[in-house]
C-alpha cells in the first residue's frame, strides 16, 4: 500500500509566509528599538558635554583667582578694560606666570576637552 503524499514529505525549513511573518516582527521590534538608542546616544553626549564644561569652568574660576591675587600681592598691573578671564581657551593649556606668582608657569588644563556635539572638529564657539 501507498502513503499518502502528505505523510511522506518531511516537515524541515519554513515557508515562504514563515518568514514573512518572522521579518515583519523583527522590523517592527527594530522600529521600536532604534529610536531608545538614539536618545541614548544623545543622552550620553550631553553628560560627556557637562563634564567638559565644568572642567572649562573650573579653569577659568583658577585663572580668574590667581589674576587677581596677581594684582592683590602687585606682582602685575591691571590694565584698563582688563577683565582677568582668558581670551582664548588655549591659554588655559599654555598656562601663566602671573609676573612671578609661581615659580613655573601654571597651567590650568592638560588639554582643551572635546565638545562631543561637534561633528566637524571646529572646537569651541
Amino acid at each position: 500500500m501507498i502513503a499518502p503524499l502528505t505523510v511522506i514529505r518531511s516537515q524541515r525549513g519554513l515557508t515562504l509566509l514563515e518568514l514573512v511573518i518572522a521579518l515583519t516582527i523583527l522590523s517592527v521590534l527594530a522600529s521600536a528599538i532604534l529610536p531608545v538608542a538614539e536618545t541614548s546616544v544623545k543622552r550620553s553626549k550631553e553628560l560627556e558635554l557637562r563634564r567638559a564644561l565644568r572642567t572649562i569652568r573650573t579653569a577659568i574660576d583658577e585663572y580668574k583667582a590667581d589674576y587677581e591675587e596677581a594684582v592683590r600681592q602687585k606682582k602685575i598691573n591691571k590694565s584698563i578694560g582688563e577683565t582677568g578671564y582668558p581670551e582664548e581657551l588655549e591659554e588655559l593649556v599654555e598656562g601663566e606666570n602671573w609676573g612671578g606668582l609661581y615659580d613655573y608657569r601654571r597651567k590650568y588644563l592638560r588639554r582643551i576637552p572635546k565638545d562631543p556635539f561637534d561633528r566637524y572638529d571646529e572646537g569651541w564657539g
